[in-house]
């Protein structure tokens, strides 16, 4: 019975040691990392094609194997449109508008990005959501996939997504196995977002599987939750069960090796959020929620709850990050938040439920924050603004092995 009782014990140290090496198996990123760019030039020589009826009608004009460059002006969308071929541009005319006909069955991603789909871009275009709810969820342009690579979204304007539950203008869902069937090289840069109502969403957001992406210089405003998330740990990719029978997020469910650079985010408030009661609540303008090997330098944040949160929801570890040379003022509770929320970790309590398809509130802000470098931002923020102000960087719980300039208040110790 002893000897039982010491294997079956050694099998669960085994497995919380393995599954707390996976979560931290990292590094903080270097320029190698960057998403690949040398593919762009390829459509210099890319066959022109102006959309006239459709988009579908368009696509079938293109090469075979050979790029084209599909030209759009004005374009009412009566369902989703499935880019299911590769070498792909879609660029906007100027003056260009494409919205989504008021129909049923007209929701979900204006343009979706299918499997196994590798050199597509979206240039120039202004996708315009026209207030209108039309189902629980609506989203620019993204995917929930896998095995896609080599994506660039730059130049164009989402405004007034507005969804029932859930928007967003820019989504990756990366819900692949392995890392072979990761999304990667996708890069999101110079785009402008604005009037989103995202519900318990976000405006740009990298969630599960997806690797080597860069979020670069965009504009945020006027939004009612989190603009740019990178997100690991909800069950996007598939889970994996321990030796014990603990079912815990998958190895590679989470976004990774990543960059956040010169966006602006201003005006973000929950007030307006029937998801958050329609109260302000500790919604972050850029947020890192257990992903790990993530580098956020020079964004301007204003008039927002947080400016940059660094947390674990789920069952992982943020890890790897660092945060440099960032702007943030006029927050309403502070500039810098990090660390999990809840006051016991997940490892430490394994009847804590980690399976992230049946989780609850009270299931969340159980993981860890590790090896971040937070130093050189300007912290603006102070009392007047707001009642509530804590302070501007607030430490939570589960945080080691970091560099954290002070000063910083610790919150809920």
């Amino acid at each position: 019975m002893r000897k039982t009782f010491l294997l079956y014990l050694l099998t669960y140290l085994f497995c919380a040691l393995n599954f707390l090496t996976t979560v931290n198996a990292s590094s903080f990123v270097t320029h190698n990392d960057r998403p690949d760019r040398s593919w762009i030039a390829s459509f210099k020589d890319a066959r022109t094609i102006i959309v006239k009826d459709s988009i579908e009608q368009a696509l079938k004009q293109c090469p075979a194997k050979g790029y084209c460059d599909l030209q759009i002006n004005q374009l009412t969308l009566s369902k989703s449109i499935n880019i299911n071929r590769s070498k792909v541009r879609l660029s906007g005319v100027t003056g260009n508008r494409i919205r989504m006909a008021d129909t049923p069955g007209a929701n979900g991603f204006f343009f979706r990005i299918g499997k196994g789909v590798s050199e597509i871009i979206f240039t120039n275009l202004n996708l315009d959501g026209e207030n209108q709810i039309r189902s629980p969820d609506i989203f620019g342009v993204g995917t929930y996939n896998s095995n896609i690579s080599h994506v660039l979204i730059s130049n164009n304007r989402f405004t007034s997504f507005h969804g029932r539950d859930n928007a967003h203008a820019i989504a990756f869902y990366g819900t692949g196995a392995d890392d072979r069937s990761a999304i990667h090289n996708i890069i999101i840069e110079n785009n402008h977002v604005s009037d989103m109502r995202t519900g318990s969403s976000e405006s740009i957001v990298v969630n599960g599987n997806v690797r080597q992406w860069e979020i670069i210089g965009n504009t945020i405003r006027d939004i009612n939750n989190i603009a740019i998330d990178a997100i690991g740990g909800e069950g996007t990719a598939p889970v994996q069960t321990l030796a014990n029978g603990r079912i815990v997020p998958g190895e590679f469910d989470k976004a990774r090796y990543g960059f956040i650079e010169r966006n602006t985010v201003v005006d973000m408030s929950t007030i307006n959020n029937p998801a958050y009661g329609n109260k302000m609540s500790w919604a972050g303008a850029i947020y890192i929620d257990g992903a790990h090997s993530i580098r956020v330098s020079d964004n301007t944040v204003s008039n927002v709850p947080w400016g940059l949160v660094v947390g674990a929801e789920n069952c992982m570890t943020s890890s790897f990050v660092q945060i440099y040379q960032n702007k943030s003022s006029l927050t309403h509770y502070g500039d810098v938040l990090i660390g999990g929320y809840s006051k016991g970790g997940f490892l430490d309590e394994p009847e804590i439920n980690c399976n992230p398809h049946t989780t609850l509130d009270v299931n969340e802000g159980h993981g860890y924050v590790s090896r971040l470098d937070i130093r050189n931002n300007e912290l603006n923020s102070d009392k007047t603004g707001s009642p509530d102000f804590i302070g501007n960087t607030v430490l939570q719980y589960r945080i080691d092995n970091s560099t954290i300039e002070p000063p910083y208040v610790r919150f809920n110790q």
